[in-house]
C-alpha cells in the first residue's frame, strides 16, 4: 500500500468505519472522497506528495461541535496540496438543540474556506447562521468554483461573492434570497465565466451594473419563477456566448424572444448580442 499514488475512498465507508489511518502512504498523489471522522485530517499533513485532495464533511451526522473544528483542521493540514475540493453536506434532521451555535461556527468555517490559498472547489449544501461578510484576506482566495444550495442569503451576500478574485463558476440553487433582490456591481465577478441560477423561487429583481461580470461566457436561469426580467446590464456583457433559460414563465420568455425576426419582446435588445439563446420547458 505504501506505493499507492491514487486512492478513491468509497463514500459508504463513512457509515461503517472510523479511525482509518492514511499515514505512511508517502507516494500518494491523488486522494478522493476523504471524509472525516472516518479518516484523520492530521494524516493529510504527512502526505507530502499529495497534489489533489477531494474531501467531504457530513454535518449533523456526528457531534455538532466536532464538524466545524474538523473543517478548520482539514484546511490547516492541507496547505501543501496544490488542488483541494471540499463538499459540506448539512443534515438538518440530525442537528441537535445546539444547532444555532453550530451554524454560526460553520459560517465561520466557510469564511475560512474563502480565504484559503489552495481550495479551488467548494460546495455547501445546507443552512448557515449567516453568510460570511467580506474580509481583506479573501483577496488571496484561490477558489475557482462555488456551489451554494439550500440556505438563506441576504442581498449583500453578493458583495462577498463578487470580490472573490479567481472565481470562475458560481451555481446558486434552492436559495431563499432575503430582500428578494440581487445586484452585481461594476467590477464585480471579474473572472466569472459560468453563472447558474436555479430554483431561486423568491428572487424578483436582479440588477447588473455596467462593468460587472466582464468575462461571463455562459448564463443559465432555471425555475426562478418570480424573476420579472433579465437585467438591463446584460447588454454590456459582450463576452456572453450562451444564455440558457429553462422552466420559466411565458411572460418572462416572451420578453427576450423575437418571432421571425419581428415582434421583438421588451427585453430582446438586452440579449440580442448573445450568439446562442436556448429556451425550453416554458411554464404557462
Amino acid at each position: 500500500m505504501t506505493g499507492v499514488q491514487t486512492c478513491a475512498l468509497p463514500i459508504s465507508l463513512n457509515l461503517c468505519c472510523k479511525n482509518l489511518r492514511l499515514k505512511g502512504l508517502d507516494k500518494l498523489e491523488i486522494l478522493e472522497n476523504f471524509c472525516p471522522p472516518t479518516c484523520s485530517s492530521q494524516d493529510i499533513s504527512t502526505l507530502k506528495n499529495l497534489r489533489v485532495l477531494s474531501a467531504m464533511v457530513f454535518v449533523g451526522n456526528f457531534d455538532d461541535e466536532y464538524s466545524p473544528i474538523e473543517i478548520h483542521r482539514l484546511m490547516a493540514n492541507s496547505g501543501h496540496v496544490h488542488c483541494t475540493s471540499l463538499n459540506l453536506v448539512f443534515n438538518k434532521d440530525m442537528l441537535t438543540p445546539s444547532a444555532a451555535l453550530t451554524k454560526k461556527k460553520l459560517s465561520d468555517a466557510v469564511g475560512q474556506c474563502f480565504s484559503s490559498r489552495n481550495l479551488q472547489v467548494l460546495e455547501v449544501h445546507g443552512p448557515l447562521a449567516n453568510f460570511p461578510k467580506y474580509e481583506a484576506q479573501y483577496m488571496y482566495a484561490s477558489l475557482l468554483k462555488l456551489k451554494l444550495t439550500t440556505m438563506e442569503i441576504e442581498e449583500d451576500s453578493m458583495e462577498t461573492l463578487e470580490r472573490l478574485p479567481n472565481l470562475r463558476s458560481l451555481h446558486l440553487r434552492d436559495l431563499n434570497i432575503l430582500g428578494k433582490e440581487m445586484r452585481c456591481k461594476a467590477t464585480g465577478f471579474g473572472q466569472l465565466r459560468f453563472l447558474r441560477f436555479e430554483f431561486l423561487r423568491n428572487l424578483e429583481k436582479w440588477d447588473v451594473d455596467e462593468g460587472a461580470m466582464p468575462n461571463l461566457s455562459v448564463l443559465t436561469i432555471v425555475y426562478c419563477t418570480k424573476l420579472e426580467m433579465v437585467p438591463n446590464g446584460l447588454r454590456y456583457v459582450k463576452t456572453l456566448k450562451e444564455l440558457n433559460i429553462a422552466s420559466m414563465p411565458k411572460e418572462f420568455t416572451d420578453r427576450i424572444q423575437a418571432v421571425n425576426g419581428e415582434d421583438k419582446g421588451q427585453d430582446f435588445d438586452k440579449v440580442s448580442h448573445i450568439p446562442t439563446i436556448s429556451v425550453r420547458n416554458i411554464l404557462s
